[in-house]
């Protein structure tokens, strides 16, 4: 991966991405990491540990993409110094080594080819349903539930709502409480599949939770 906006080793941005595709993004203050994005795992079956990265920051605004591929755009004012940018790689101590290999680099700097490519890689019409969804979960594992049910938003105003996404949606609604909507969104679960166990097993906890037994007992 890259550290960006390195201004000294306690203070700085890293984007790292595992050898099976899973990207994470954090903003490091005083030695102390803290996470934009959690890892997240890619999109598309990976075959390979060679990636195609491309980190865009415009003003506060950093939007991230692997093989082409949009995994979110994430705003942070931590680190606003240029500071430096470098190649990074680290051993989870999973094999005792392991080398790393930066095949091409490339440098735009120039603002409005900056703002150019910023915005056409945060066109609505350049991002798949399926990227929102899994930001979506990647937030919601991260316990940011309001950004994870916008995400999932964002997503169902191209596509309509599958069993998952609902499923995905009810239970970041029950995380927060929210009983009435998670209810609603396993209630429309079940309507696609009127069998469906998980769906029921979260019914069942969300009744009993709430304390609606008549409701627990009829499922």
């Amino acid at each position: 991966g890259f550290v960006f906006r390195h201004i000294s080793d306690k203070a700085f941005y890293s984007l790292l991405i595992s050898d099976k595709g899973w990207v994470r993004l954090e903003a490091v203050v005083n030695s102390t990491p803290m996470p934009i994005l959690g890892w997240t795992k890619p999109l598309t079956d990976i075959d390979s540990s060679k990636f195609k990265i491309k980190l865009i920051c415009a003003g506060t605004s950093i939007t991230v993409l692997v093989n082409n591929t949009w995994l979110g755009k994430f705003e942070s004012d931590i680190v606003q110094a240029a500071g430096k940018i470098g190649f990074a790689g680290q051993n989870w101590e999973t094999y005792p080594k392991v080398k790393f290999y930066l095949n091409e680099f490339k440098i735009i700097s120039q603002p409005l080819l900056v703002e150019n490519t910023d915005s056409a890689a945060n066109n609505p019409d350049a991002i798949s349903p399926e990227a929102y969804i899994n930001l979506a979960s990647t937030y919601y594992a991260m316990g940011q539930y309001v950004a994870a049910i916008y995400q999932i938003k964002q997503a169902w105003k191209l596509r309509e709502p599958g069993i998952q996404d609902h499923i995905l949606a009810g239970r970041i609604y029950f995380a927060q409480h929210l009983n009435e909507e998670a209810e609603k969104e396993f209630l429309h679960a079940l309507d696609i599949e009127h069998d469906n166990y998980e769906i029921m097993a979260e019914l069942a906890g969300l009744y009993y939770q709430s304390g609606k037994m008549k409701k627990l007992g009829d499922i």
